[in-house]
């Protein structure tokens, strides 16, 4: 069978590409230091823009994900995203390799690390045991982890509360997984696949450890 040069360019490429994003994954999932289970001891959730992210809302969103947390969030100074984190073929940046840099940026009482992009991100993905480029995804965070990445690119709405609840529910939801959450059966639970509610089940609270005695929201 003849390969034609351009495929045999095509497959080189993936071949190389496959091999870091394999050890940011392994590297990046390490356990999760964000506990709801008791008093906060300090702990600090930082939100992290990258260039080009509009942040007219940043600070309704770091509200809002105080209040839920009962943590303080700060909002750090724009960083860029880096060109060898974009991968042509998929015309996106690589999700995992933007939480590997985030996870860099923990430091002192800095437990979890939000990072919110406006660019088309994407994750290695399996199907029939097949892999593939999934980038028609929000947000990823490990399971569990210390810091996640979410793009509003395809939660725009043409009404600015639409699109701040679809972030706050993708910024609770990605955090979860960071806590050990998987996804949940529960269509009301915040950690469903399809992240339509506002809060986490009975359920999912139960697997965190945290009650409503200690949990606030």
């Amino acid at each position: 069978m003849f390969i034609h040069s351009h495929s045999l360019r095509y497959l080189f490429f993936i071949g190389v590409f496959l091999l870091p994003l394999n050890m940011c994954i392994t590297s990046c999932r390490t356990f999760p230091l964000l506990d709801l289970t008791g008093k906060d001891d300090g702990q600090v959730i930082a939100l992290q823009p990258f260039t080009g992210y509009d942040t007219t809302g940043m600070y309704l969103l770091q509200t809002a994900i105080g209040q839920f947390y009962n943590r303080k969030v700060v909002v750090l100074a724009p960083i860029k995203l880096q060109p060898s984190w974009f991968v042509p073929v998929t015309e996106a940046y690589c999700a995992d390799s933007i939480i590997a840099s985030l996870s860099k940026l923990r430091k002192g009482k800095m437990v979890e690390v939000i990072g919110l992009t406006s660019s088309i991100i994407f994750t290695e993905k399996h199907y029939k045991e097949k892999p593939y480029f999934d980038n028609r995804i929000i947000g990823l965070g490990y399971q569990p982890g210390t810091a996640c990445i979410i793009s509003d690119y395809r939660i725009h709405s043409f009404y600015a509360d639409i699109t701040r609840q679809r972030l706050r529910r993708a910024v609770i939801h990605e955090v979860g997984h960071n806590m050990g959450l998987p996804h949940c059966h529960n269509e009301e639970c915040v950690m469903n696949v399809k992240n339509l509610g506002d809060d986490y089940c009975k359920e999912c609270r139960k697997q965190l450890g945290i009650t409503i005695d200690n949990y606030e929201y």
